[in-house]
């Protein structure tokens, strides 16, 4: 390696540690067992495309995974024992090196709205990843990631899945965290995104009451552990589950909340053939195709009084929402409507419900190989309990997303988010003082995947 090269090596590595802070994530580890390319099964990182959307769903495996496999795996027992069993342990297999990934966190942020104390913010390191996920034997897999932020404890979340049951893909069950590649819409979900920023209708939730009511603070972008049952065919699939409902940090209720997705797609790749890689490894991302989704997440969560003379009461909520995704060649155009409504989310202080609806718009063009942009616009209304005094009651959000994804490497992209708020109405405490570009700002993001 000449100078010039371990100079620019050290600046990348230097540069990685800008990463943006995000539940958006691949796994190298893939490369390595298969001996391919991250475009393989990503348009660009963390992007899926059809092939990789399809080789999640059948838990990280081809099908005829041990043909393809480069890091052939070690055999816990004879494959004859399945006729044994259950005289004997059924057989699996472990990989021969260990299917771990590393990223490195950290953030710019560059406040362009001229409302915040620090214009430029920087943050790193502020975060680690380590990934990991693979098949175990030919009806399980298993995901997992630990996450270290400095002055915290380290925070592990992961999944085991155990394979067709009674039938071949119709039937899967997978126990543990389940995240965004989960909860919400199939087709606009976080953890499979282009932009850095997160979509809004995943991260929104009510807002607090302050000094009076804890209120509900419900995401659907928040991990939940608990248990989904998940099938597909070659244009069909669908996901129900039930979990906790109050993210990783324990129950607080004896309630458990549900929810439901269904998909459907029309041309391009089956969910259901993984034979051989795409055809074409220049262009990844084709997959002609239209992608229709729905959802439903039902919850109850335990809100109350922040002070001692006030107690804890149920709120009852449901959110759903439908979208759609057209692709065709490089092409991109999808969006997608989120309603949920409260039963009574800031009681004691009001039994009165609230209500939540929003939008989103985005097209995506694939310029070359290595340069994608997107356009996103996203609205969130809120209608909250009127008469309370305590905060403002008008607190919606209207937003434009203009991002620019650069592939510097196979491994290696290069983000940059634009954020325009279009509506952004007063929060927080009475008087709101709230300003129209509060959230206007520039993130540059450089991922690393090794």
């Amino acid at each position: 390696m000449n100078r010039t090269s371990v100079k620019a090596f050290a600046l990348g590595l230097a540069i990685a540690w800008f990463a943006l802070a995000s539940d958006a994530f691949a796994i190298p580890s893939f490369s390595r067992k298969y001996d391919t390319n991250c475009q393989t099964c990503h348009t660009a990182p963390s992007r899926l495309n059809g092939y990789g959307e399809s080789f999640r769903l059948r838990g990280y495996k081809f099908d005829n995974d041990p043909e393809m496999t480069w890091d052939k795996p070690i055999k816990l027992g004879s494959d004859g024992y399945r006729e044994l069993w259950p005289d004997a342990v059924w057989p699996a297999d472990m990989p021969t090196l260990p299917p771990i990934g590393v990223q490195a966190v950290g953030k710019l942020d560059v406040d362009t709205g001229g409302t915040k104390d620090a214009r430029t913010s920087f943050d790193a390191p502020s975060e680690m990843n380590l990934l990991s996920g693979g098949s175990l034997g030919d009806s399980a897999s298993f995901f997992a990631k630990v996450n270290f932020k400095q002055n915290q404890n380290p925070v592990l979340s992961g999944w085991i899945t155990i394979e067709d049951f009674f039938t071949e893909d119709a039937f899967n069950l997978k126990l543990g965290t389940i995240n965004t590649n989960s909860l919400g819409l199939f087709t606009h979900r976080n953890s499979s995104r282009l932009t850095a920023e997160p979509y809004l209708y995943q991260d929104a939730m009510l807002p607090a009451s302050p000094g009076v009511a804890a209120g509900n603070d419900f995401a659907l972008s928040e991990e939940q552990v608990g248990l989904e049952l998940y099938g597909f065919g070659s244009s069909w699939r669908y996901a129900l589950g039930m979990v906790n409902g109050n993210g990783t940090g324990g129950d607080d209720n004896t309630d458990k909340d549900y929810f439901a997705q269904l998909g459907f797609k029309i041309g391009g790749l089956n969910y259901d053939s993984l034979s051989a890689p795409p055809a074409d490894e220049m262009e990844t991302w084709v997959d002609d195709s239209l992608t229709l989704s729905a959802f439903a997440y039902r919850g109850t969560a335990s809100v109350g009084a922040l002070v001692a003379d006030h107690q804890s009461v149920r709120d009852n909520f449901i959110k759903y929402g439908a979208g759609a995704i057209w692709r065709i060649g490089g092409f991109e155009l999808g969006g997608g409507y989120v309603r949920g409504s409260h039963s009574r989310p800031y009681a004691p202080l009001t039994r009165r419900p609230a209500e939540a609806w929003g939008f989103l718009a985005e097209t995506s063009l694939y310029i070359l190989p290595w340069f994608v942009p997107t356009f996103r616009y996203e609205d969130w209304s809120l209608e909250l309990p009127t008469g309370s005094g305590v905060f403002n009651e008008n607190q919606d959000i209207a937003q434009i997303i203009v991002s620019l994804k650069f592939l510097l490497r196979s491994n290696v992209s290069l983000t940059v988010d634009a954020k325009v708020m279009t509506r952004n109405e007063p929060s927080g405490d009475l008087p709101a003082t709230g300003e129209t570009n509060d959230g206007n700002h520039v993130l540059f993001v450089l991922d690393i995947s090794f």
